[in-house]
């Protein structure tokens, strides 16, 4: 009693306790009873003792650590270990850890760092739970191979790619052609990237939203994303409005996406006159032409039946 209330009060008197104590089982519980730390100085055989083993991770968790390199290898050692305490996991060996992780891959933030930095034991964790991954080291998770191996079957994996890696113009397309939602991911500089740009307006129909106020104002790349949907012409830069070739361009694929320019340009005489001239679409009029006497005049010259508009 007066040993068991000794190591009640500091741990580490189990040390000075007999050996017949140290291998005693009942007496080792109720010495680590309070602190799991006193099971350093139980028996060995003890320790590799599996009734033992799972009383002791069934109070403390953390246990495990102290047990023997067998008990720790042991499936229901590690999951009584893990269910009483999820920290536990960092002293499993990773066979252990492994068949945790194939029902649990969140649990791979609990995991030792060396089996954070396992490409296999990541994989399998990211299989059961995509989002284990953001537990997974810096080195995985800037593995080029690895990542395109993951975002090509998720895409918003992008997400916990490492920088360098959301800038790859060949892992951040996989990722948005397998999730067009992971373009949110990729990182900023990507979309100041005409080549970038380009390429993911062709395969996914990315928004100008999303581009560089640089790249609105560039024609190839406005004129792009409007084959895809003439409504991104919404956030075309005002000034390519001026642009005759690109007007002409825009016109030449849609007559009536002049609706979008700037209504400074819609109200300018000289440019409706043009168009009309060429096109003779008139939806994109404002009011204040159709009041002009000289636009209506040539308008009707040039087609008698496109006064039904005015």
């Amino acid at each position: 009693d007066f040993i068991l209330m000794a190591v009640e009060h500091h741990c580490s008197a189990l040390r000075y306790a007999s050996p017949y104590l140290r291998q005693d089982a009942e007496f080792a519980l109720a010495a680590s009873s309070c602190d799991c730390w006193a099971l350093r100085h139980v028996s060995p055989e003890l320790l590799s003792n599996r009734t033992f083993a799972l009383l002791a991770v069934g109070r403390h968790g953390r246990a495990l650590q102290f047990l023997s390199k067998e008990l720790q290898n042991d499936d229901e050692v590690v999951c009584a270990a893990f269910v009483q305490n999820n920290t536990s996991l960092e002293f499993a060996s990773r066979e252990a850890l492994i068949q945790v992780l194939g029902i649990r891959g969140w649990a791979l933030r609990y995991a030792a760092d060396a089996f954070k930095r396992d490409l296999e034991v990541v994989k399998i964790a990211v299989a059961q739970d995509l989002w284990s991954l953001q537990y997974a080291d810096e080195e995985v998770r800037g593995d080029m191979e690895t990542m395109l191996e993951i975002v090509e079957r998720h895409g918003v994996a992008l997400k916990y790619a490492s920088e360098e890696l959301r800038m790859n113009h060949e892992v951040v397309l996989a990722a948005i052609n397998a999730d067009p939602a992971a373009r949110q991911y990729a990182h900023p500089d990507l979309w100041e990237d005409k080549m970038f740009v380009l390429q993911t307006i062709r395969q996914q129909g990315t928004s100008l939203a999303s581009v560089s106020c640089e790249l609105r104002r560039d024609r190839e790349v406005v004129l792009s994303a409007m084959t895809q949907d003439v409504w991104e012409l919404e956030f075309a830069a005002a000034e390519l409005w001026y642009d005759g070739d690109f007007v002409e361009a825009v016109v030449a694929r849609h007559s009536h996406a002049l609706k979008f320019a700037p209504e400074v340009v819609r109200q300018h005489r000289d440019f409706v006159m043009a168009v009309v001239a060429h096109h003779g679409s008139l939806s994109f009029m404002t009011e204040e032409l159709w009041q002009d006497r000289e636009v209506v005049t040539f308008v009707v010259a040039r087609d008698g039946r496109l006064l039904q508009h005015a």
